[in-house]
């Protein structure tokens, strides 16, 4: 905290990661909706 308070972020990089955090919530909201395709669903490959 106190090296951003001598150096703060820019503000396009604070909107930058608040744009991210609401686009990761959003997919995790649809996952948890059932609303996700099953194609874009990782999946473990057999060995």
């Amino acid at each position: 905290m106190a090296l951003w308070e001598r150096n703060p972020p820019s503000s396009r990089r604070v909107l930058l990661t608040i744009g991210l955090v609401l686009v990761l919530l959003v997919v995790w909201g649809l996952e948890q909706a059932g609303l996700w395709p099953g194609a874009l669903t990782a999946e473990r490959m057999h060995r």
